[in-house]
């Protein structure tokens, strides 16, 4: 049996899920409590990203919506029973994930000139996600692919008119306002 067969798609996608769910839970941790990054160093590149007004979406940290789609993702992949309305949710969600993660890629390259390894990683992660879960719809029938390539399509272009409204209401905000929104993590007193 083929590794790209319809019955591991789901499976294959649900443990790269997990690792962006890792990756991100770890990144929310740091965010939160200040912490500092491991394999980077301090005013790095992950501390840039992590502390530039495009970290926080209206006061929550970013982190914490990427750790959100990535556990959407792990219980579509493996909710029992949703037969071939798993390949159009995997599809969905990891269109959202993918379109973002380029906006994203853009700003990281772009406008804060810093390139993370976390966030390259977790980039590399939704365009594999959404790889597969192309995959696992051409593998199903005519009928679903027609579907399928319309709702992701309207997903793609409505997640990239909301990444270009979220950038200029970012860009446009004072630091003050996109700082988290959880400032008694930062008189945590550290442990003796």
């Amino acid at each position: 049996m083929s590794l790209f067969t319809t019955a591991w798609l789901p499976y294959l996608i649900a443990i790269l899920a997990s690792g962006g769910m890792a990756l991100t839970g770890y990144l929310t941790y740091e965010k939160l409590t200040l912490g500092k990054v491991a394999g980077c160093s301090s005013g790095g590149a992950c501390e840039i990203v992590l502390t530039s007004v495009y970290a926080n979406v209206f006061g929550i940290p970013l982190t914490i919506f990427g750790l959100s789609l990535y556990a959407s993702v792990l219980g579509t992949a493996l909710w029992p029973n949703l037969g071939s309305r798993r390949s159009l949710g995997l599809l969905g969600l990891t269109t959202i994930g993918a379109v973002f993660s380029l906006y994203l890629l853009g700003l990281i390259f772009f406008e804060l000139k810093a390139q993370c390894p976390y966030c390259l990683t977790s980039v590399g992660l939704w365009l594999t996600l959404f790889a597969l879960s192309v995959t696992y719809v051409i593998k199903g029938p005519l009928e679903q692919r027609k579907w399928a390539i319309q709702v992701a399509s309207l997903l793609a272009l409505t997640t990239a008119l909301g990444a270009t409204g979220l950038y200029a209401i970012q860009k446009n905000t004072p630091r003050s306002l996109t700082d988290s929104t959880f400032p008694e993590l930062k008189s945590i007193p550290e442990s003796q």
